[in-house]
């Protein structure tokens, strides 16, 4: 069965590779989505900056589970939010993990 909504939203852990000392450091940022049609995707321009922070902005709901230079639980608010999003290692990873996951076909084909 097909279950039809109005807006759906899927939570992912998404793999990061942040800069460290070693090259990178896998870290794994856990992401509420919103699904959003070809047609709305299609009214973002994703090959400039603009385009794609749009999309970006579009698409990410929240994070969780984050933590602080001391490891402590920190909330998501919507400035830290849009500070993630500024990141291009961050931008590469959201938007990636999003198109693979949307348009992936099942097991076999």
């Amino acid at each position: 069965m097909f279950q039809v909504v109005k807006t759906r939203t899927f939570t992912h852990d998404v793999k990061v590779l942040m800069p460290s000392d070693v090259g990178h450091t896998e870290e794994t940022l856990r992401t509420k989505f919103v699904y959003l049609d070809s047609d709305a995707i299609s009214a973002f321009d994703l090959k400039t900056t603009d385009g794609t922070s749009r999309f970006l902005d579009a698409v990410v709901v929240r994070f969780f589970d984050l933590t602080d230079d001391d490891g402590q639980a920190i909330e998501c608010t919507n400035d830290l939010r849009t500070q993630l999003l500024r990141s291009p290692n961050i931008r590469l990873a959201l938007s990636a993990h999003y198109f693979n996951v949307v348009t992936k076909a099942p097991e076999g084909n």
